[in-house]
């Protein structure tokens, strides 16, 4: 498939202003943030073959280590003993 043209949304620098942070501003930066984020849409367009020549199963937690699982007992997960981790 043909790559997806990405148009550009205005970043936090062309939204911040010099306003107070205070409750209201922090409330109207959210606001606008999710009134950005709305109108953003990913298509998964269905394989054109039925039969997939593998499974996959990407876990993406940011700074996991090695004591976080062992923290919350985790560290023998099966399903974790089957990865590549």
């Amino acid at each position: 498939p043909a790559p997806q043209p990405v148009n550009p949304v205005a970043g936090p620098a062309a939204t911040i202003s010099s306003a107070e942070p205070d409750s209201k501003t922090l409330d109207s930066y959210l606001q606008k943030f999710y009134s950005t984020e709305a109108g953003r849409q990913v298509a998964f367009v269905p394989s054109a073959s039925a039969a997939q020549p593998f499974d996959l199963l990407l876990i993406n937690i940011c700074s996991m280590a090695w004591d976080d699982l062992d923290a919350v007992g985790m560290r023998d997960n099966k399903l974790l003993q089957q990865m590549d981790v």
